[in-house]
């Protein structure tokens, strides 16, 4: 599963932190299963043993897919990560701004040099 070097971090952290399970989960808890099965309950328990003010969890997976857009990836790489049905759904993560698409038409131009001869006639 990709992560980023902070997420990864993060949870060699936990896995230190829990002195280094051989097998059981990362995160256990008190329940039937042994692991933790809701993660809305955790995160009002986070929030309220915390000094954190309230935020809907789904917005950090909103600001992430957001990220991936901003840093670069398209819609399709967002689908795959984000397991939408659909790229069109991905679409609305990703707003390229002015010197990406300056960077697009400079990329484009790069692969028409070397990929074709240069126009040389004036067309008629």
């Amino acid at each position: 599963m990709p992560l980023t070097a902070r997420v990864r971090v993060l949870l060699e952290m936990r896995y230190e932190a829990a002195k280094k399970p051989k097998e059981g989960w990362l995160f256990p808890a008190k329940t039937k299963t042994g692991r933790v099965e809701s993660v809305k309950s955790q995160h009002r328990k986070a929030l309220k043993d915390s000094k954190v003010r309230a935020f809907v969890l789904y917005s950090l997976r909103h600001t992430m897919l957001t990220r991936l857009g901003a840093s670069g990836a398209n819609a399709f790489d967002i689908q795959k990560v984000a397991g939408h049905a659909s790229a069109l759904i991905s679409q609305r993560y990703v707003h390229p701004p002015a010197e990406s698409i300056k960077l697009a038409f400079g990329r484009l131009e790069a692969y028409n040099a070397s990929a074709s001869k240069p126009v040389t006639e004036r067309i008629q």
